[in-house]
């Protein structure tokens, strides 16, 4: 993402054409099966190619795309292979060790979200 704004690489997940965010892109950026995506948004893996729009499954990559956004904010050099290591490798300290993934899976966006805004300067918490 580093050659690419926030808005860009967001732009870049959505189906074209259409509101809605790519499964198979979004499936392409983490590198992971579309079964594990599945699982992650609670949705049936058949979802991802029969339903995308479910609402359940644009949710969580809604919240999955706004905690990259978070993590870009904190290093816009990053790029997508590191970023997309540090949500599904790196526990996080003050989050009880748990990688971001984990959190994402566990709904926990919000809480994702704020810890990493809370290393921007100026942050207010």
């Amino acid at each position: 993402m580093s050659t690419a704004t926030t808005y860009e690489f967001v732009d870049n997940l959505r189906e074209p054409g259409t509101s809605r965010f790519s499964m198979s892109k979004i499936v392409e950026w983490l590198a992971l099966p579309a079964q594990s995506v599945a699982a992650a948004a609670g949705v049936h893996r058949n979802t991802l190619a029969y339903s995308p729009e479910s609402p359940r499954l644009q949710d969580f990559v809604r919240n999955l795309v706004r905690v990259i956004a978070a993590m870009h904010a904190l290093n816009p050099n990053a790029d997508d292979a590191e970023l997309a290591y540090l949500l599904k490798n790196y526990p996080l300290s003050d989050l009880g060790y748990k990688t971001a993934w984990e959190l994402l899976e566990a709904g926990r966006a919000d809480d994702v979200v704020g810890y990493f805004e809370s290393f921007r300067p100026g942050f207010v918490g």
